[in-house]
């Protein structure tokens, strides 16, 4: 799935607009919902997470997630056996899982930071390390042990890390990234 994509369709426009038509308020409802997910799960240094009473943080917790689970209890007792009225279902789990995890992991930080970027927290480094990795692999699909192993060698010796083309997130580094970034200057205190 393309983040980007998913995150242009289920934007606060395209809910704005399904809400002018009628018998669309259940979908722009869920459009809107989205969007605010992804705006509180994608926000940057200029809104950070400063306490764990945050209003975003609250409404995770206390909206996000209830919504999904009552949704998905109308769904089991109303329409039994009509899964497809809801997300599917490791959909739905990965998203309980994720949100759950980016509220808890945010107050453990807490309370030992000034504040939290959640956006800084995405799988665009894993994803390039692996790309990389298949691609150094070049035909072979199934590499045994010695040959991983290697590559996995070649990667961090050399750090070789470049963006993969059409990667599945944001493009946030390219000639700065992870692997040329590292510094051994201690962190203040």
């Amino acid at each position: 799935m393309k983040v980007n994509l998913a995150k242009d369709v289920l934007s606060w426009r395209v809910g704005q607009c399904l809400s002018r038509i009628p018998g669309a308020n259940g979908t722009s409802d869920f459009v809107l919902m989205f969007s605010k997910w992804f705006e509180i799960i994608n926000c940057s240094t200029s809104s950070p997470i400063r306490d764990c009473s945050d209003t975003r943080l609250k409404w995770l917790e206390e909206m996000f997630i209830n919504k999904l689970l009552e949704w998905k209890s109308y769904v089991e007792l109303n329409h039994p056996g009509e899964h497809k009225r809801l997300l599917a279902r490791p959909t739905l789990e990965g998203l309980l899982f994720t949100t759950c995890n980016f509220i808890g992991l945010s107050k453990r930080l807490l309370q030992h930071l000034d504040y939290v970027c959640l956006h800084s927290f995405n799988q665009d480094i894993l994803e390039a390390f692996f790309g990389n990795l298949r691609q150094l692999g070049r035909r072979s699909e199934n590499p045994d042990a010695s040959q991983a192993a290697y590559g996995i060698q070649h990667l961090t010796v050399r750090k070789v890390i470049k963006k993969i083309k059409g990667s599945n997130a944001s493009t946030t580094y390219g000639k700065n990234n992870a692997w040329t970034n590292v510094c051994d200057v201690p962190m203040p205190k």
